[in-house]
């Protein structure tokens, strides 16, 4: 029988252990298969109910000791042996690595600022519902009132996935929100959408817009106006330059299109879309012309990303340079 001076003699042995081999050979003397506290519980079984009870309660006590001491000292082992290594090989003095913070990007943080703007006007975001980059031609053309000759359903300028489209432009998510909503409709889209453009210091072939769409029975061009300019206000953080020139959409008419200048490389970009959505298009989802009018537009997330951040190609918020990229605060 295992006594507590054999126990108090072990459990000494174990605290001076100065390596873990040794350490390991006195868990399997004391724990291991053939170990004598493995031993006194096999001997149990020559005695009575009373004396198992008993004997098992002290191996117990035993075994848990000897456990505890054998984990407490493996811990100061590997510490020592921890500290030893960085003594050696180690200059806890020196400064520490420089840490790269993740940043929101660029695209990203103009998404945010816009989704903000009309979240304080009104509007509903349905980025979520009705928003689908693969899509019918019927969304993405002929219930916007583009024709099936027009040049932008060729194959040299939308991409075709079978009996879909990438869609090219986010106004596809208009008809399924005319069809499904009811007016008054307040309601704004982000998304990438997709074309056959050669990239160059404003085109990518695939880009982000967000989609507007007001419809009721009040509405005019003068709300059209007064929401274009002042979210572009919004968005720079003071007045910009704008100018709205005459244009043609299938989708809307009037149409205009909304060019800001930028004042170091002395000219105009475009950066969006817009127009009185067209009878037809409110017509196609079930709606009656004579009784509801709306405006939409769309406008390009990149274009606005440049001329705010004072970048001269669109292809470097795709690059992998990113100091630049980090260097990037709409919100500062």
């Amino acid at each position: 029988m295992i006594s507590a001076s054999d126990i108090s003699a072990g459990l000494s042995n174990i605290q001076s252990t100065d390596n873990l081999t040794d350490l390991d050979a006195l868990r399997v003397f004391w724990l291991g298969k053939n170990g004598l506290i493995t031993k006194e519980f096999k001997q149990m079984s020559t005695l009575s109910k009373e004396q198992k009870a008993d004997l098992a309660k002290v191996l117990n006590d035993f075994k848990s000791k000897i456990l505890d001491a054998i984990a407490a000292q493996k811990n100061t082992l590997l510490d020592r042996a921890i500290d030893q290594e960085l003594s050696k090989t180690k200059d806890v003095s020196l400064p520490s690595r420089r840490m790269h913070v993740g940043r929101i990007h660029p695209i990203t943080q103009v998404i945010n600022k816009l989704y903000h703007f009309f979240e304080l006007r009104g509007f509903t975001s349905y980025s979520h519902d009705h928003n689908f980059e693969l899509e019918s031609e019927d969304n993405n053309f002929t219930f916007l009132n583009i024709p099936e000759n027009h040049p932008a359903r060729s194959m040299q300028d939308t991409f075709f996935i079978k009996d879909k489209v990438l869609r090219t432009h986010v106004s596809a998510s208009q008809p399924r929100i005319l069809k499904s909503i009811e007016p008054p409709i307040k309601a704004v889209v982000f998304g990438r959408v997709y074309r056959s453009d050669q990239p160059d210091a404003t085109h990518v072939p695939v880009f982000h817009q967000m989609e507007c769409l007001y419809v009721d029975d009040q509405c005019s061009f003068s709300h059209l106006k007064d929401t274009i300019d002042a979210f572009i206000t919004y968005i720079f953080g003071k007045k910009m330059k704008i100018r709205y020139r005459s244009s043609y959409f299938p989708f809307t008419v009037p149409s205009v299109e909304i060019d800001v200048w930028l004042p170091q490389e002395k000219k105009w970009l475009e950066i969006l879309g817009a127009g009185m959505v067209h009878p037809e298009v409110l017509r196609n989802a079930g709606h009656d012309p004579e009784k509801l009018r709306g405006f939409a537009f769309g406008v390009g997330i990149e274009r606005l990303a440049m001329i705010y951040f004072g970048l001269s190609d669109v292809r470097q918020l795709y690059g992998a340079d990113l100091d630049l990229l980090a260097g990037c605060n709409l919100w500062q």
